[in-house]
């Protein structure tokens, strides 16, 4: 037998049917995000675990690579230690100096004898030749001026280009 309220409460039981049913519908929601949300943190959880297991093992194996490297020079050392030392300032000078434009030149066995030439600044700007032409640059190591001795007869060593005087 259908039951049906009395009209003084039906309102509140339409109400209480409608907060079933909405509490129902969230609850669905709530399962849907969650069934989307659970799987993609799974798989970047698994990809950081992943990445950082990789990370350990190349840091693992550089260290063991530079332990071993160590231990060869240990034994060069001991073998020869003049030129191990020398072999070990010329790889630090290659190290350092292999991404600067810059050449320097020895120009005696003096405390100031270093010559400097900015190569990326010699070659920077081409010079047009007669026919309008891009020509090498003319400025070079034929540039450089000779260091001029100081008033006390002292060389100080004042290296400059033509184009800085």
């Amino acid at each position: 037998q259908p039951a049906s309220p009395p009209e003084e409460v039906k309102s509140a039981f339409d109400d209480a049917i409608k907060a079933r049913e909405d509490e129902q519908r969230l609850i669905n929601e709530a399962e849907a995000y969650r069934n989307e949300i659970i799987p993609g943190a799974r798989g970047a959880s698994a990809r950081i675990t992943e990445d950082a297991n990789g990370y350990k093992e190349r840091v693992i194996a550089e260290a063991q690579g530079q332990a071993s490297r160590f231990s060869q020079l240990r034994v060069a050392y001991e073998r020869a230690p003049a030129i191990t030392r020398a072999r070990l300032y010329l790889e630090t000078m290659e190290d350092v100096l292999t991404d600067t434009p810059k050449i320097l030149i020895s120009a005696g066995n003096g405390p100031n004898n270093l010559l400097y030439l900015p190569i990326d600044k010699l070659l920077a700007r081409p010079e047009s030749g007669p026919d309008g032409g891009a020509v090498a640059p003319s400025r070079g190591i034929d540039s450089v001026v000779a260091p001029s001795p100081s008033s006390d007869g002292r060389d100080r060593s004042s290296y400059r280009t033509r184009e800085s005087r």
